[in-house]
């Protein structure tokens, strides 16, 4: 298979593991202050990466031969890409735009800012994650188009579909952190017990402690 055609399926893996941890963050909706940090960088990264397939794409089709199908779906990707970008610099109202105007005018560039910080009128941005899954799908679309017209000659196929690792990798974190705060109240229950003795208990599925030599309420021991 052409290599900088596996260079380009890479980079689609990793749009596509990013999407699976947003979807899973959007499930769960974590609280913890940790999360609600990497919330915010996860959801750029994956909006950066879809940012960067689009043209990575458009730089492909010059390189091998795509075919017509390809060629509809790489049209139909980029209308969902630059929904919303009207071209005039001047507008600040997007509903429901693509990936292009929030990079542009949020993620990449500090437009927003320097309009408040100079007391401009700011942008008023809204888009849609429909409208982000409907892009990694044409994605995924054109990727698949391009392997059937060259099928013959390249033998091969990438499978573009959803794995469930990165929502397993965001859920493996959410159990450790659980399970860390639970042995942090485990080890402050066995600190207040003199000689403890501590069991599983496989009914409840959870630590018991108990006190081997517990004292009684008059001082004495039993």
């Amino acid at each position: 298979m052409h290599d900088k055609w596996m260079k380009l399926i890479h980079h689609v893996w990793s749009t596509i593991f990013y999407w699976e941890l947003v979807q899973q963050y959007m499930k769960d909706r974590p609280t913890d202050n940790f999360f609600h940090l990497t919330w915010y960088a996860i959801k750029d990264k994956l909006l950066l990466a879809i940012a960067n397939t689009v043209p990575l794409c458009e730089q492909i089709i010059t390189q091998i031969d795509i075919g017509p199908d390809a060629e509809k779906a790489f049209a139909e990707l980029k209308e969902l890409y630059k929904k919303g970008d009207l071209g005039d610099r001047s507008t600040l109202d997007f509903e429901d735009c693509g990936v292009k105007v929030l990079r542009d005018k949020v993620i990449a560039h500090p437009l927003s800012q320097i309009k408040e910080i100079l007391g401009k009128d700011p942008y008023k941005i809204s888009m849609k994650w429909d409208t982000v899954e409907a892009t990694i799908d044409k994605i995924r679309e054109f990727c698949a188009a391009v392997e059937r017209h060259n099928a013959k000659d390249w033998q091969s196929s990438s499978y573009l579909q959803s794995t469930g690792d990165g929502a397993d990798a965001l859920k493996y974190i959410l159990r450790s952190m659980e399970d860390a705060k639970k042995y942090h109240k485990l080890k402050l229950e066995i600190a207040k017990k003199g000689k403890p003795r501590v069991w599983y208990n496989w009914t409840s599925k959870d630590f018991v402690i108990e006190d081997d030599h517990p004292v009684k309420q008059d001082g004495s021991d039993d």
